[in-house]
């Protein structure tokens, strides 16, 4: 009975202590393709796209082709090159630029992104000094699951209940006086970000990097802090009142 509970216990400091795999971000595999002279041209000229989808569109035509005329003739050696000039038709011609247009919205998945991303980005900026703006909360949380960092932006006062940003990277942020309830906030580093008499009830902060941030007046009642490192951080009149602190890392001060 003692060897089970020290293995259950064993398994669950496991889930405790590491952080989860964290998948490639669409900011990390674009910047990855970039690299690649392929992708940047298939990101860059439409042309290239067209051509490409022209052409997978016009093999995949032939392949069906191909196989219906073989499956008539048994599969004889010559169907492969027989009646050629078949895939010339009406109907033919209709099902390419179907099977084109499908091939084209695929290979735009990723400027479609591109184009939401900046999209979201110019509401981010645009509402920055507003208190409360949905379309700012989905946009904070399109630009950080693309794995896209926030940089210099003043959100001082705004109200972000519930938001879900976690493992992103905020840089020189404001959120002093900020509604943050109930946020999903895990794994980010928030170094350089001013969290002076942020509402954090509720708010999960698992694993978080809150080296040097400036708390002072923050109410982190009932917030989860767990692995976080709050090491530097200021905690003057800071409310803790039943927030997680399992392997949490505090000032040697607190």
């Amino acid at each position: 009975m003692l060897i089970v509970l020290f293995f259950v216990n064993f398994l669950l400091g496991i889930m405790v202590t590491t952080q989860p795999p964290k998948r490639k971000t669409w900011y990390e595999k674009y910047q990855a393709r970039k690299k690649q002279p392929f992708f940047r041209l298939l990101n860059r000229s439409f042309t290239f796209r067209l051509l490409l989808a022209s052409g997978i569109s016009l093999g995949f035509l032939a392949l069906v082709q191909r196989f219906e005329i073989c499956n008539q003739q048994k599969f004889v050696s010559t169907c492969l090159s027989s009646n050629l000039l078949g895939l010339i038709s009406v109907g033919n011609v209709e099902s390419f630029s179907i099977v084109t247009a499908a091939w084209m919205y695929i290979l735009e998945k990723s400027k479609r992104k591109q184009q939401q991303n900046l999209e979201a980005l110019e509401i981010v900026n645009n509402t920055q000094g507003h208190i409360y703006s949905i379309a700012r909360i989905e946009a904070l949380e399109i630009l950080g699951e693309a794995g896209i960092h926030f940089d210099n932006l003043d959100l001082e006062g705004a109200n972000l209940e519930q938001l879900a940003i976690p493992h992103v990277h905020l840089h020189l942020v404001n959120l002093s006086k900020a509604n943050l309830i109930n946020s999903e906030l895990s794994y980010t580093n928030m170094q350089d970000v001013n969290l002076t008499q942020a509402n954090l009830t509720g708010t999960r902060l698992i694993g978080a990097n809150l080296q040097g941030v400036n708390l002072q007046g923050a109410n982190l009642t009932n917030a989860d802090l767990t692995n976080a490192d709050l090491t530097q951080a200021n905690l003057t009149d800071v409310d803790l009142s039943v927030a997680h602190l399992e392997n949490t890392r505090l000032p040697q001060s607190t």
